[in-house]
């Protein structure tokens, strides 16, 4: 398939990794106490050279998911398109 600059159609996008992190709430009677831990998702990304972590809100999540997915969807694209200019380009060189 080839791609193009004009076929890539953006939407949302994050940059970074979604990470699944378990914790106990400290709440007194609260299940997670016996063991069975909140389960949080976080986005994990570089900030000026430094790891950060941010909280997704449940209610995001859903939304958060698609567009690291959409992130990593048009690096793909833009990686293809990069090489077929870099092929185009060699093979210019060759005439």
């Amino acid at each position: 398939m080839r791609t193009s600059v004009s076929t890539l159609k953006i939407k949302r996008v994050i940059k970074g990794s979604i990470v699944w992190l378990k914790r106990e709430c400290g709440k007194a009677g609260c299940h997670c106490i016996q063991g069975e831990k909140h389960e949080s998702m976080y986005i994990s990304r570089s900030v000026q050279g430094k790891t950060t972590m941010t909280y997704i809100p449940h209610r995001y999540e859903g939304e958060v998911s698609a567009a690291v997915a959409e992130y990593k969807r048009v690096l793909q694209q833009l990686e293809a398109l990069s090489a077929q200019t870099m092929k185009g380009i060699k093979k210019g060189r060759r005439k």
